[in-house]
């Protein structure tokens, strides 16, 4: 989905202009929504192909591309940012009563599918953005998002994400065959543990070997200072951050 999406998306960047890049995203989101909904009523149960198709996923994609959009305009800034936390709060919201107010595998499975994605791309949008305005503030949210711990996981989470499938399937592969497997619980939280374990000392390894060598050709790709308009996003901004929180 994510390398689909890489493949599609500078077209979109390249051919739209980029005031209606911003109205192209806020579309297609709503759009995705309604065909996984449908999807679900027509072909239901069908799981995988709701979570690994492209046309029903990319709408938490376009949220993100949304917030790049909107961290370029300062005009479009200031009128979404006092709307952040409405946005985060109703994504929170549903994401809370899907998981604690819906009972049965199955409901709980359709609005995941459904309305969850959505929600949890509302929750995670706004709080990105906040973590790029308040950078640098010393407020509550800078301290808690810059202590080490978080910065240690963030340096590596990328490889998480790419190497806990892989080491989840060959963990299965090796235990699902235990008559333990899916019926005691304390070694099926053991198992959990040993594969968020396992994942972890993948991903630190893969860094250090070899993705941190790739990011140092970074310098090779220094960002270009110029004296047009497309710096004044950047200028103001970096004014914004110096700003009381409130």
């Amino acid at each position: 989905i994510e390398e689909q999406f890489y493949f599609v998306w500078p077209a979109c960047v390249w051919l739209l202009p980029r005031r209606r890049l911003a109205v192209f995203c806020a579309a297609v989101c709503p759009a995705v929504l309604v065909l996984r909904i449908f999807v679900i009523q027509h072909y239901h149960p069908l799981p995988l192909v709701i979570f690994q198709n492209t046309f029903t996923r990319v709408d938490t994609l376009m949220v993100g591309a949304l917030c790049a959009i909107v961290m370029r305009d300062p005009a479009l800034l200031a009128r979404v940012r006092r709307r952040l936390p409405a946005v985060a709060a109703i994504g929170a919201c549903c994401v809370a009563v899907i998981v604690l107010g819906v009972r049965g595998v199955a409901a709980q499975l359709y609005y995941t599918q459904t309305l969850g994605f959505t929600a949890l791309a509302l929750v995670f949008g706004p709080l990105v953005m906040w973590a790029y305005l308040y950078s640098g503030c010393r407020n509550w949210y800078d301290r808690f998002f810059s202590t080490r711990p978080l910065r240690e996981l963030g340096k590596y989470s990328y490889g998480i994400y790419v190497y806990h499938y892989p080491v989840i399937v060959f963990a299965t592969m090796l235990f699902a065959t235990s008559s333990w497997f899916g019926h005691d619980t304390l070694r099926g939280l053991l198992f959990c543990f040993g594969a968020v374990a396992a994942t972890i000392g993948v991903a630190v390894a893969s860094y250090e070997l070899f993705e941190k060598r790739c990011l140092r050709l970074k310098r090779y790709f220094a960002p270009r200072v110029v004296s047009n308009s497309d710096s004044a996003p950047t200028v103001l901004i970096a004014a914004d951050r110096s700003l009381p929180s409130g």
